[in-house]
């Protein structure tokens, strides 16, 4: 006993020997757990140790366990907050594919009418040429309109391979854009687009102008393909959106780049509409519309392509300009 408590007496050092004092699980020298009882007896003080290793080894285990069971339950928590994440982001990817499908049903229904508006055309004045060819005025003009609606059906047809190439961009990042440059016909061009949409206005009672534009100095290339379906789209939408008044279309060469400004006196586009409008499928607008919604998030596409600028300037009832 004389030999423990001097190995303990360090233990008692600047504690008041004439209070009881109790500690528990103090390890020993030679291994093994006591309790130690202080206990003060007049001037002296005895010492009480008892066995505690057994009791010290359930409490652990106890601590072990209630550890093991805190970690299991915490597991547990960032298991469900895990799955909880994953079933929220399945929900949206399923909500994603349903609006992705609905999109392409509409899409599909959309552009059934749009081919079958210029081939019913295009039929109709086959029909007559068949019937009246033997004038040459209204050979003439039948001709023209069938070019009209065929050109129209080129745009429709670049629209839709844009748009594929546009999905296949997006799921493949080292995909590219390839630009044809080359010199264009600026008169031609013209000429080409006062052809297709001056009948298309007329029939709508509205005025349409395209200004004419000096050719381009030699070293300037565009690619004509894309730079017609910028302008068909542009040119098509300010017509179908214009019920009086004017479109007018505007090609002035700026050094170093290509002016456009394609300018109507249609609905306009609200404020809040406006970040909109360059959105894949964006149907449904302001005075409602049974185009695909494809063009102007093509034409953005396109001209971004051709590294240009597209801007929009418009006031809702009095017109826009693109």
């Amino acid at each position: 006993p004389d030999v423990v408590v001097e190995r303990l007496q360090d233990l008692f050092l600047g504690l008041s020997t004439s209070e009881l004092q109790d500690f528990q699980f103090v390890e020993l020298a030679g291994g093994g757990n006591a309790h130690v009882h202080l206990i003060p007896d007049g001037e002296l003080f005895h010492v009480l140790l008892l066995d505690a290793s057994e009791e010290h080894d359930r409490t652990r285990a106890q601590q072990q366990l209630g550890n093991e069971s805190e970690l299991a339950s915490l597991e547990k928590s960032r298991a469900l907050a895990r799955l909880r994440q994953i079933k929220s982001e399945l929900e949206r990817q399923r909500a994603r594919l349903e609006e992705a499908h609905a999109l392409k049903n509409a899409l599909i229904a959309t552009l059934s009418h749009d081919f079958r508006t210029p081939l019913t055309s295009i039929f109709g004045y086959l029909h007559l040429l068949e019937r009246h060819g033997d004038s040459e005025a209204g050979r003439t003009d039948a001709l023209h309109a069938i070019r009209r609606n065929a050109t129209y059906l080129f745009a429709l047809a670049e629209n839709l391979l844009e748009y594929g190439r546009s999905e296949a961009d997006a799921s493949n990042e080292r995909s590219v854009s390839l630009v044809n440059a080359e010199r264009i016909d600026a008169a031609r061009l013209a000429a080409d687009l006062d052809a297709m949409f001056r009948p298309l206005a007329q029939d709508k009672g509205i005025e349409f102008h395209i200004e004419p534009i000096d050719p381009p100095p030699a070293e300037a290339l565009f690619d004509e393909v894309k730079l017609r379906q910028v302008l068909i789209n542009l040119i098509s939408n300010a017509v179908r959106y214009t019920g009086r008044g004017e479109v007018r279309v505007r090609l002035a060469w700026r050094e170093p780049q290509l002016e456009i400004d394609v300018r109507d006196t249609g609905i306009g586009i609200s404020p809040e509409y406006r970040e909109r409008v360059f959105k894949a499928f964006n149907r449904g607008a302001q005075g409602g519309s049974r185009g695909a919604g494809l063009g102007l998030s093509i034409v953005k596409r396109l001209v971004e392509q051709m590294h240009g600028t597209l801007a929009l300037e418009s006031t809702l009832g009095e017109g826009s300009c693109f």
